[in-house]
């Protein structure tokens, strides 16, 4: 078959059953290596998008010199935040994200940047794009990677682990 293979990657929900009888055991185990992925897994909308390191990775191998303009665009594409500075009444980043990993990489390039405690970096971005739920997930994401935090949903109430 002629023409491209090209990487993508995508999110998926479901519930992971555990055998544990404390709920900081079942987080953990569903957490580890040892558990199995959800069976009653579903798509998460929005999720789909171009896996750019596995792509550079093929490039350098697979692809002919004469794709080289149209692969840097990509990863130009890819490795540019979209954000910009908007006034408010507090001087906010706004970003425009396509999805959590999209808004997760632009907030973790700012944190890098700027050298904010999470408190400020959260005070100090809007995200447009994403639905209650995905924001959440972002938020739990960006607790773990720079605060090494575990967030859980339980009932309603936001507890840390």
């Amino acid at each position: 078959m002629e023409g491209y293979k090209i990487p993508v990657k995508w999110g998926m929900k479901g519930y992971i059953e555990t055998p544990c009888v404390s709920l900081r055991d079942a987080v953990e185990y569903a957490l580890s290596e040892d558990a199995d992925l959800p069976g009653n897994r579903e798509f998460i909308e929005n999720s789909l998008q171009l896996n750019i390191g596995q792509l550079y990775r093929d490039a350098r191998t697979f692809f002919p010199d004469s794709d080289a303009e149209t692969f840097q665009k990509l990863l130009d594409h890819a490795v540019t935040p979209k954000i910009e500075r908007i006034e408010t009444d507090n001087s906010r980043t706004l970003i425009e994200a396509k999805g959590i990993d999209e808004a997760f990489d632009d907030i973790i390039k700012i944190y890098l940047k700027e050298d904010l405690c999470i408190e400020e970096l959260m005070s100090s971005i809007e995200v447009n794009g994403l639905s209650l739920e995905d924001v959440f997930e972002l938020v739990v994401r960006l607790y773990k990677n720079i605060e090494g935090d575990t967030l859980i949903r339980i009932i309603g109430e936001y507890y840390v682990v």
